[in-house]
C-alpha cells in the first residue's frame, strides 16, 4: 500500500508540475504577442510623433517665406515712395524755373518794348539835339524836316513843299517799319535763345538732382 500511495504521489505531483509548466509557459507565448502589440504601438507613435514635429516644423518655414515677402514688399513701397518724392521735387523744381523765366522773359519783351517806342518817337524829332533848335531852324530856313514844316514857304511853292513832307514822312515810316521787323526779328531770336537757355538750365538741374 505505502508503494501505491507513493506512487499516486509522484503521479499527482508531476501532474502538478506539468500543469504549472504549462501555465508558465502560456504567457510567454503570449507575450510576443503583447510585446508585438507594443512594439507596434511604439512605431505608430514614433511615426505620429515625426510626423506631428515635421507639421510643427513646416509652417514656421512658410511663415518665414510670408515675412520676407513682406518684408520685401513694404521695402518696394518705401523705394517708390522715395521716388516718388524726388519726382515731385523735379517737379516743384521745374514749376518754378519756368516761372522765373516766364517774368525774365515779360521784363525784356516790356525793355524791348520801351526801347522800341524811344526809336519811333526819336525818328519823329528833329535832326538836331533839342526842340529848342526848331524856331532857329525855322529863321534860318533849314532843311530838316522839322524846318522845313516851321519855315517860310519863300522860293518854294505849297505843293512843293507838302511833296517834299510828304517824301520825307514816307521815308520815316518806311525806316520805322523796317526797323520794328528787325526789332521783331530780334525778338524772336532773343526768345529762341532764352527757351534754348532755359531747357540747357533744366537739363543741367535734371542732372545735377539725378
Amino acid at each position: 500500500l505505502r508503494a501505491e500511495l507513493i506512487t499516486l504521489r509522484k503521479a499527482q505531483a508531476n501532474a502538478a508540475h506539468d500543469d504549472a509548466g504549462h501555465e508558465t509557459t502560456e504567457p510567454t507565448t503570449f507575450l510576443p504577442i503583447i510585446n508585438g502589440g507594443s512594439t507596434s504601438s511604439r512605431a505608430s507613435s514614433i511615426c505620429s510623433v515625426d510626423t506631428s514635429s515635421r507639421a510643427a516644423v513646416n509652417p514656421p518655414s512658410l511663415l518665414e517665406d510670408a515675412g520676407h515677402m513682406q518684408q520685401q514688399m513694404v521695402e518696394k513701397i518705401v523705394k517708390l515712395q522715395r521716388q516718388l518724392a524726388r519726382k515731385q521735387d523735379k517737379i516743384e523744381f521745374l514749376e518754378e524755373h519756368v516761372r522765373q523765366c516766364t517774368e525774365e522773359l515779360r521784363r525784356k519783351t516790356k525793355i524791348i518794348q520801351n526801347y522800341a517806342l524811344r526809336e519811333e518817337a526819336s525818328l519823329l524829332l528833329p535832326e538836331s539835339d533839342s526842340l529848342t533848335q526848331v524856331p532857329l531852324a525855322r529863321r534860318k530856313g533849314g532843311t530838316t524836316l522839322m524846318g522845313s514844316l516851321f519855315g517860310s514857304t519863300a522860293g518854294k511853292s505849297e505843293l512843293e513843299l507838302a511833296t517834299e513832307i510828304n517824301s520825307r514822312l514816307q521815308a520815316v515810316l518806311e525806316d520805322a517799319l523796317y526797323k520794328n521787323i528787325t526789332l521783331k526779328n530780334n525778338v524772336d531770336t532773343l526768345g529762341e535763345e532764352i527757351s534754348r537757355l532755359s531747357r540747357e538750365n533744366r537739363q543741367l538741374a535734371l542732372s545735377k538732382a539725378t
